[in-house]
């Protein structure tokens, strides 16, 4: 039968604690800790080869809990990278005493007509939900306590065709912290066929070749095929303004490292886009700030949004769990619920931003909470009869027009130069009466 031989990688056990110090009443308390040695195996094998290895699951804690074994997927390595099929795990379920520790048996068998190349799983092991109850207070009530961790296997598979170790250095990126020093992230791209575990160094020299120092990429967790995975650099450096190279090799197993380089200035540009504060209903609003990075450094900023009535108090700060990373050139939104719920009113927003050790940027935006109350409407607005407007009487155009005739009529007999017009209506109006 063909062979399969493994390789232990990190003598130390992968320790996870699973809810750990959970407490459930003032006296009662749960530990709930697994762990796992190895942390990763590396298997050698060939198409068709079967073999087995041991893992041992310890609880470390001081309550007992069930455990089910498992196999899932390893980050990337889905489809044909994939080995999720060939592993089986035995127990697949067992209970673990506080202090108790049990070994497990993988076995793997790896198919026929295999090209050459990596693949990948993960054995897992998730602790049943344990219920535990507060020993001294059981008003308290209970809580089910569950986790899981993992172990990575890494299947070397030796077939017709080589294996390739290639890698290439994508992009090298200065990154300015608040304090101003400068670290580096070096972005490396696995184009070979096998997983990597890259490591390397950093020289960084003014622009006119003056060397100022050396920093060290550490060794990362293996960088399956196809995949670009970062690396950061250990050192930082304080420098002062003026143009400066950075230079990374990264040995990775191959025949030739890989380099790359960038040149670049340190100073810091960081300007605020836009503010908004949009209504959740019955929520906090949702808090945004957006930035762009108008510089050649990468920036970590420290973002801090609160929220001030028009009275001056401030009701709440909030800030993103982690530092938002703008790259050089990039637009980055982050947005932020606010914790409580605001009443009806407007309110500012007051958005602060600390960067590279430079004076921070402040911006405020005046912002509403819920729909104004409506002005009153008048009566017949709505609908009230005995509100409709009333048509105006006609009396008092009919008086104005009698009156502007009997003043005509008065004048017509009364001034001397219409004398002659008044002797003519008085004949005329003989003629109609029938006296001439």
């Amino acid at each position: 039968m063909p062979s399969m031989r493994a390789v232990w990688r990190g003598a130390a056990a992968a320790l996870v604690a699973l809810a750990a110090g959970l407490v459930l009443a003032q006296e009662g308390r749960a530990d709930i800790t697994i762990s796992v040695a190895p942390s990763l195996v590396e298997v050698s094998a060939t198409p068709g080869g079967t073999g087995d290895l041991a893992l041992t699951v310890y609880n470390e804690g001081s309550e007992a809990f069930a455990v089910q074994a498992g196999v899932m997927s390893l980050r990337e390595g889905t489809g044909h990278l994939s080995a999720v099929d060939w592993l089986q795990v035995e127990p697949a379920n067992f209970d673990l005493a506080p202090g108790q520790q049990r070994q497990v048996k993988v076995t793997i068998r790896a198919p026929h007509n295999l090209d050459s190349g990596g693949r990948y799983a993960m054995v897992t092991f998730t602790t049943g939900a344990k219920t535990v109850e507060a020993a001294k207070a059981p008003a308290k009530g209970q809580a089910a306590v569950s986790g899981q961790i993992g172990v990575p296997i890494l299947i070397t598979v030796q077939g017709a065709e080589p294996l390739r170790k290639q890698a290439s250095v994508v992009r090298v990126t200065p990154v300015l912290g608040l304090d101003r020093r400068m670290s580096f992230q070096v972005l490396l791209a696995n184009q070979g066929n096998v997983h990597l575990v890259p490591k390397g160094t950093l020289k960084l020299a003014r622009e006119d070749g003056a060397a100022i120092g050396e920093a060290e990429l550490p060794e990362t967790t293996p960088l399956l095929p196809g995949v670009e995975g970062p690396m950061a650099t250990q050192g930082q450096f304080d420098l002062a303004p003026g143009r400066y190279r950075a230079q990374a090799t990264v040995d990775f197993g191959g025949a030739q490292p890989a380099t790359g380089e960038v040149t670049f200035s340190p100073a810091a540009n960081l300007v605020i886009e836009s503010m908004s504060a949009s209504e959740i209903p019955g929520k906090g609003p949702l808090l945004a700030l957006a930035l762009t990075n108008r510089s050649e450094v990468a920036i970590l900023p420290r973002v801090q949004l609160a929220v001030r009535g028009l009275n001056g108090d401030v009701l709440g700060t909030v800030s993103p769990p982690r530092p938002p990373l703008l790259w050089p050139g990039q637009r980055n939104e982050v947005a932020i619920p606010f914790p409580s719920a605001l009443g009806t009113g407007e309110y500012i927003l007051v958005a602060r931003v600390e960067y590279g050790g430079a004076a921070p940027l402040m911006q405020e935006l005046r912002f509403r909470i819920g729909t104004p109350a409506p002005t009153p409407n008048p009566a017949w607005a709505r609908g009230a009869p005995e509100a409709l407007p009333q048509p105006r009487p006609a009396w008092p155009l009919r008086v104005g027009l009698l009156a502007v005739l009997a003043v005509a009529l008065i004048l017509l007999l009364w001034l001397p130069a219409l004398a002659p017009l008044r002797r003519q209506l008085g004949r005329a109006g003989h003629v109609l009466l029938g006296k001439e």
